[in-house]
């Protein structure tokens, strides 16, 4: 018998590769073709045969780019929907919501290679991101996730950067979350991304908070209740989010709660995950669970 978890995972792939096949058709009827990463001036240049980017044709295609890479990234897979998300942007660079979406892709799979040891890999995809979600926050400075897109480049720049530069990126994070959550108190993200962060704070020794604190000015403070209250809040607007319950876990178990982090962990392992990082977050739960039985 084959699961229904399973099932529904053939039926997306299934639909994804479908509307592939009708994208890849389009795309070279149109001479327009997918990559995996854009630069600077290329994300801002229109392809020469499409005199008019409001065009019927642009449209349908636009509309084939944008369910492409939605399906890609429900099936995990985060480099093709990035490329089709860009895609997509190039047709209107005004447009706000494939820019973001080719973000969320982005940058999860740069944290994919990051946890998996590939980190020189994952510089170029970070360097994109950086660059993109600084360009999705000057052109839309009233949305929300702009700064969350910030706060998450950033936070993989820091994961593969030296000491100083980590120390000065964590104070940018603090000041971009907080500005999506001043933008929009109900977006679930950035909540979370504060409660992760307050907790890995929270584990610096006395003489590295002192030399960063010396360095670089007053680092942000953490410590695990405030990291469990700002991942609560998350889970209060969004209880779906996997890799939440999973970090909710984490930190019950720095706090020595293990019926809490029993709890959170099982909460994950019941979500359906909605994104790579949501399927890892499952294993780890069920690896956190297994030894604390």
């Amino acid at each position: 018998m084959v699961s229904g978890y399973r099932m529904r995972r053939i039926r997306i792939v299934s639909i994804y590769a479908l509307l592939a096949l009708s994208a890849t058709m389009s795309l070279r009827a149109s001479g327009v073709y997918a990559q995996k990463t854009l630069g600077e001036d290329e994300f801002h240049t229109l392809t020469a045969d499409r005199p008019d980017a409001h065009s019927v044709r642009d449209d349908e295609l636009f509309d084939i780019l944008m369910s492409v890479g939605d399906s890609a990234f429900a099936a995990f897979n985060n480099e093709l929907a990035s490329a089709y998300f860009l895609e997509a942007a190039k047709l209107d660079t005004s447009a706000f919501v494939p820019v973001a979406k080719a973000l969320r892709a982005l940058t999860t799979e740069a944290k994919d290679l990051i946890d998996e040891g590939h980190k020189d890999e994952a510089r170029r995809l970070v360097d994109t991101s950086i660059v993109l979600a600084e360009q999705l926050a000057s052109r839309h400075p009233d949305e929300a996730e702009s700064y969350l897109q910030l706060a998450a480049a950033h936070g993989n720049h820091a994961l593969i950067s030296g000491g100083k530069t980590k120390v000065r990126i964590g104070g940018k994070i603090e000041e971009y979350c907080k500005k999506a959550i001043e933008l929009d108190a109900d977006f679930a993200p950035p909540y979370l991304v504060l409660g992760i962060m307050y907790r890995k704070l929270d584990e610096l020794s006395w003489i590295e908070r002192t030399f960063a604190n010396a360095l670089l000015g007053n680092l942000p403070k953490g410590s695990k209740d405030l990291s469990e209250h700002y991942i609560e809040l998350a889970l209060e607007r969004d209880p779906g989010i996997v890799v939440g319950w999973y970090e909710l876990g984490l930190t019950r178990l720095a706090m020595k709660d293990e019926i809490g982090a029993v709890a959170a962990f099982n909460s994950a392992i019941e979500r359906p995950p909605q994104t790579s990082a949501d399927v890892k977050a499952r294993e780890q739960a069920a690896i956190h669970l297994r030894e604390l039985d």
